[in-house]
């Protein structure tokens, strides 16, 4: 339902588009690929992935496919599909806003600027329309959230009653839902800033374990390079100027790509490789013996 209501939108967007756009502006044209990589924290596509992860496994499973080799190729095939139509639409999505541009004034949030072009497309009906999308986007996502929550509390904490977590996961919600886009990102960004990197590593650090036998120090040292530069990225972004904040932050300097966000990558890939070195050597010590 969510592609159908969104393909109304962005197929007008492709057949008839507003105008050719304008040039770049900001960190979007002096920087575009890490102000585009740290900006996409904000859809939270990484971490949902490892939240819905034990859902599609789950699903996988209620087919009929039980053998772990033929889960994980299945999961593949679904991840491969699913990052594939995602890439579609954002995609489209990027073309709507930039051919918005000169014919729209800019807008601060992607929320003003979907209002806009549904608007300018197909009037009323266009507002009707985003919020159809906008619904049954919540709705989807939210159902996935509350669901892989529910699982993940019931797995860990047995004796807590499901019903109960689920309630809560549900109504807590709705008490964040009352405030505008803008404040809920200026709260939310800081946060992203500090947790997507352990979830970018995670993933990755995850996909490179399966070519060794042994991989605790390549996870815990991943994990603990990643830190410190991530909790840096997350204080850098929430723009205090307090003098102890201006004073940690001078560490962040010391950092390849602190100033766009992405101080984390380099000790992120020392701590990998040092890891994978330590499960060397302790995979041959293990053989020796």
């Amino acid at each position: 339902m969510f592609l159908v209501v969104l393909a109304v939108l962005l197929i007008a967007v492709v057949v008839s588009p507003l105008g050719q756009g304008q040039a770049a502006v900001g960190t979007y044209k002096t920087a575009a690929l890490s102000t585009g990589f740290t900006a996409g924290y904000s859809t939270m596509d990484a971490l949902a992935a490892l939240a819905f992860g034990i859902i599609v496994v789950n699903a996988i499973k209620q087919l009929g496919i039980t053998q772990p080799t033929a889960i994980a190729k299945h999961t593949v095939l679904a991840g491969t599909l699913a990052a594939g139509l995602m890439g579609v639409i954002y995609a489209l999505l990027a073309l709507l806003g930039r051919n918005a541009l000169g014919v729209l004034a800019r807008a601060d949030n992607g929320g003003v600027i979907l209002s806009n072009v549904a608007h300018q497309y197909f009037g009323t009906a266009g507002n009707v329309l985003l919020a159809v999308i906008v619904v049954i986007a919540c709705l989807k996502t939210a159902i996935g959230l509350i669901t892989a929550f529910g699982d993940t509390a019931k797995e860990m904490f047995p004796h807590v009653p499901y019903q109960g977590v689920i309630a809560v996961a549900t109504l807590v919600p709705m008490f964040f839902c009352q405030r505008r886009l803008d404040r809920l990102l200026s709260v939310s960004t800081p946060v992203l800033m500090a947790l997507y990197p352990f979830a970018i590593v995670l993933i990755l650090v995850g996909l490179l374990s399966v070519m060794f036998r042994q991989h605790r120090w390549l996870f815990n040292l991943s994990l603990l390079f990643t830190a410190v530069p991530a909790l840096l990225d997350g204080l850098n972004a929430t723009g205090l100027q307090a003098s102890w904040c201006i004073s940690i932050l001078k560490i962040g300097q010391f950092l390849p790509g602190f100033s766009a966000g992405l101080g984390w990558t380099v000790p992120a890939l020392v701590g990998a490789v040092l890891g994978i070195l330590c499960d060397q050597l302790s995979s041959r010590k293990n053989n020796s013996q």
